[in-house]
């Protein structure tokens, strides 16, 4: 129960940080950006103490249906905004890994295969599409 109302306070804070965010760019100015970006940090914080709260109230990891998958990839989105710029493409690419770790975790409790192979399987072939792409945009000159 708590972990729910977590949740939602922390979708307040998040739209009240989209909120200043817009007037920000209405008005052209850097001060409410600032207090913005402290109100997603504490969205996020927030957040993970939902993630946790539910966890251990219900001893599983919380990312079983399509509401806790949207409210993983929300909080991974924010986590990566809040990335400071010289560590963005670690911050990427360590959350693009975890994220295809539950992945894998979640399709092999789907199938009911074996955890292990499954998470390796799907981390292996990600991180092998991902120095592919990085690869052919090295070769073409494009960064991203």
């Amino acid at each position: 129960m708590m972990g729910i109302v977590l949740f939602k306070v922390a979708l307040v804070v998040y739209l009240a940080s989209a909120v200043v965010y817009g007037g920000s760019l209405w008005g052209r100015r850097v001060m409410p950006a600032r207090f913005a970006t402290g109100l997603m940090f504490a969205a996020l914080v927030i957040h993970t103490f939902s993630f946790i709260s539910r966890w251990l109230a219900e001893g599983v990891i919380p990312a079983i249906g399509l509401y806790d998958v949207l409210s993983f990839f929300a909080w991974v989105m924010a986590a990566a905004y809040l990335a400071p710029a010289s560590v963005i493409i670690l911050a990427v690419l360590i959350v693009s890994v975890a994220a295809l770790a539950i992945l894998g975790a979640l399709g092999a409790r789907a199938g009911a295969a074996p955890m292990v192979p499954a998470v390796s399987r799907v981390v292996g072939w990600g991180i092998f599409a991902m120095a592919i792409t990085a690869a052919i945009g090295w070769l073409f000159g494009v960064s991203v």
